[in-house]
């Protein structure tokens, strides 16, 4: 049993020396709000974990489901670097943009100021309402993520 678990240790251990630049990914999924019209989505927020200390990269994405059915997936993804004492974005993308059973996305805007960025848009089908995308990632002076 000893030269097993001696064995195991060993084996993670070499991984982590020989493979320490590969990217980990930490993710957070919240349930999103009923609309009017039957529309919810599931948000996913994801950090690359080995981004160094004074800046991450954070990817925040939605899964819109209309009657059940996913009808689109959209998602930014922007890069931050604070100090403590500022905060700026330093690259930001629409990393996803993909609509499903009939529907479109119309984006309207694609902006960021201090630490916030920030993509706008609609959901569009014929015969159905408009749907609003607003979807953000705001990272404070100490690289909280809101």
């Amino acid at each position: 049993m000893k030269r097993v678990l001696s064995f195991v240790l060993c084996t993670t251990l070499f991984i982590c020396i020989v493979f320490p630049n590969q990217a980990l990914a930490v993710e957070a999924t919240f349930q999103g709000t009923n609309f009017e019209n039957g529309v919810s989505y599931v948000e996913t927020l994801t950090v690359d974990s080995t981004s160094r200390a004074t800046g991450r990269s954070w990817t925040r994405s939605r899964d819109y489901y209309c009657s059940n059915q996913l009808i689109a997936t959209i998602g930014i993804t922007a890069t931050f670097a604070y100090d403590g004492s500022t905060v700026s974005v330093t690259s930001k993308k629409v990393s996803q943009k993909v609509t499903y059973q009939g529907w479109s996305f119309s984006q309207t805007s694609f902006t960021s100021s201090g630490g916030t960025v920030r993509l706008k848009g609609k959901l569009k089908k014929a015969g159905n309402d408009d749907i609003s995308v607003n979807l953000a990632i705001t990272c404070d002076k100490n690289g909280n993520i809101s």
